[in-house]
């Protein structure tokens, strides 16, 4: 069947499902501890290469809009290529293969930026800056749907949420420590010794993860042979064809796409809190700056509590639903109370409140986005919801700035409207609609 013969008709929905990819044993299995190990050495790389990124443009250029545009060119290729890269991470015969690359070769650009910091001119340190943080967005952009594919394939299914929990929390721990220590690494030794580091993180991981044995599927085949059926039809079909299956798929499951626009829209509205979170500490709380570093380390061990606390549940479809949906009810109603209140003391303990929430949150909507997906999709689905995320995610600062500044910075109201009345209201029309309440309760496919 030709891709002409899928846009007249979701034919493809009703095509044999490939081979269950058999289960593996446990949740701490080699693969997945394989996998683990090298997203959390790239991370800190990742970190690394941020900060030497931030400070030396920063330094260099004197100029909030060149450190601006240097950060956005590391996130805008997964906002642009999203839907693109998740149809790769299904069409490809392997999705560790992708990962495997994308990770050598990042590794391989930032040690050649590295060396064009060593021994090239200065003039050419922003423009070799700027290609690399480019470049690495754009494997970045090929990663991560690959990565979220391909996790679920590596631990029992009923770990998922475990498994999802126990990645979040690891990459936080290890994002606070590198945070930390990267400072004070640019201050020491510069950038140049940073960008090796993270290049030869991004080695380090390419390598860990070609020690991955490819999930294999209940019939003894290894998951490379399980494809895309439309790919299996038509092999030549070409790749925006398969991007448009993929809407197609995603538009043909009922509530996929409720779910997918109301998550992405609720982190959106709760953009500005974060915005307007020091004028709120120094402003309404009458606290200097470390009150402000407080709120913030509230806010992250609370979602390291949650992703724990999310990874123990063992939930049911149903279940799932109940604690999700009441997660975003009490996010979004603490950050409205947030607002309001004036001692620091309680207001440390709504952030860290709010945090746990939020990790709840993160951990049961990436699950529920892996479960629901069929394999031969499930790149996709991630990748058009980390768009769409990614895509709201300014705008919600940029519309949460410009409320504040017509409100003459009223911290407390701009809560109330981001957080009580429209991340609300996107909660109670997330769980009003029929398909999506069903959406939710529904088991695996």
């Amino acid at each position: 069947m030709s891709s002409i013969a899928l846009r007249q008709r979701p034919e493809y929905l009703a095509a044999p499902e490939p081979a269950r990819i058999e289960s593996a044993p446990r949740l701490l299995n080699r693969n997945f501890a394989l996998l683990s190990q090298a997203q959390l050495v790239s991370q800190v790389g990742n970190q690394a290469f941020t900060i030497a990124l931030t400070f030396w443009t920063a330094a260099a250029t004197h100029s909030a809009t060149m450190t601006g545009l240097m950060l956005m060119a590391a996130v805008l290729p997964v906002v642009i290529l999203g839907p693109l890269t998740g149809s790769v991470a299904d069409r490809r015969s392997s999705r560790l293969r992708i990962i495997v690359t994308c990770d050598l070769l990042s590794g391989t650009i930032v040690l050649l930026l590295a060396l064009g910091f060593l021994a090239g001119p200065g003039a050419w340190r922003p423009a070799l800056m700027f290609s690399a943080a480019l470049l690495v967005g754009v494997c970045n952009a090929f990663f991560d749907p690959a990565v979220n594919a391909l996790a679920p394939d590596l631990v029992p299914r009923d770990r998922i949420e475990a498994a999802n929990a126990f990645r979040q929390s690891a990459r936080q721990i290890t994002a606070l420590i590198a945070q930390g220590l990267g400072g004070m690494l640019y201050a020491l030794v510069g950038p140049a010794a940073l960008f090796l580091l993270d290049g030869l993180s991004f080695l380090f991981a390419g390598f860990s993860e070609m020690l991955i044995q490819p999930p294999r599927a209940a019939d003894g085949r290894e998951q490379s042979a399980i494809r895309n059926p439309s790919a299996i039809r038509n092999p030549r079909s070409a790749i925006l064809h398969d991007v448009a299956d993929g809407f197609r798929y995603v538009a043909a499951q009922p509530g996929m796409i409720g779910f997918l626009v109301a998550s992405a829209l609720f982190n959106a509205l709760l953009m500005p809190i974060t915005v307007l979170l020091p004028v709120y500490a120094t402003t309404y709380l009458l606290a200097d700056v470390r009150w402000y570093g407080f709120l913030l380390a509230a806010i992250s061990a609370g979602a390291l509590t949650g992703c724990a606390l999310a990874g123990t549940m063992r939930l049911s479809g149903p279940s799932r639903r109940s604690v999700l949906i009441t997660a975003f009810v009490a996010l979004a109603l603490a950050l409205a109370v947030l607002g309001q209140i004036r001692s620091r003391w309680i207001a440390l303990a709504i952030a860290f409140t709010t945090g746990v929430l939020a990790g709840i949150i993160n951990v049961l909507v990436v699950s529920i986005v892996q479960r629901r997906a069929s394999g031969e999709f499930r790149g996709r689905v991630i990748g058009l919801h980390t768009m769409m995320t990614r895509v709201l995610v300014p705008i919600g600062m940029v519309g949460g700035g410009a409320i504040a500044d017509l409100t003459g910075r009223n911290v407390p109201l701009v809560y109330a409207i981001c957080g009580g009345t429209l991340a609300l209201t996107s909660v109670i029309l997330l769980a009003a609609r029929p398909t999506t309440r069903a959406f939710l309760a529904s088991s695996d496919v």
